[in-house]
């Protein structure tokens, strides 16, 4: 007798399992530039110290360290860009709420060094 077992993919799952996770968008510095000009959250996830060195003007900070406890403070209904130095963290942190149900995600590649490299301004 043979058995056949497959693995079930995400066609195969039902929808709420699938339908949870929002997207997570992946900008570049520039496009993230241009995109927070409006109504948006902009959340820098480093730490206390590298956030008082220098940060995008007009970020938050929750260092990734808080970001559970913190999520609940975020607006859904706004988009969020998400930044750290080179992108392991807000990728994270981006995981993160969309897990969370946040329809509008967006990781900035790169992070701040690549922010920095496109020449883009930055608070001190």
């Amino acid at each position: 007798m043979l058995t056949f077992a497959a693995c079930a993919t995400s066609a195969d799952r039902p929808q709420s399992e699938t339908s949870q996770k929002s997207a997570i968008a992946k900008v570049s510095p520039k496009d993230a530039a241009d995109g927070i000009r409006g109504d948006v959250q902009v959340i820098d996830v480093r730490s206390e110290s590298e956030f008082n060195a220098y940060r995008i003007e007009g970020s938050r900070n929750i260092p990734i360290t808080e970001f559970d406890a913190a999520i609940q403070t975020l607006d859904k209904t706004r988009p969020v860009y998400l930044v750290c130095e080179v992108g392991l963290r807000s990728t994270t942190a981006a995981e993160k709420l969309s897990e969370a149900g946040f329809p509008d995600v967006r990781h900035i590649e790169g992070g701040l060094r690549a922010w920095g490299k496109a020449g883009l301004p930055v608070q001190e």
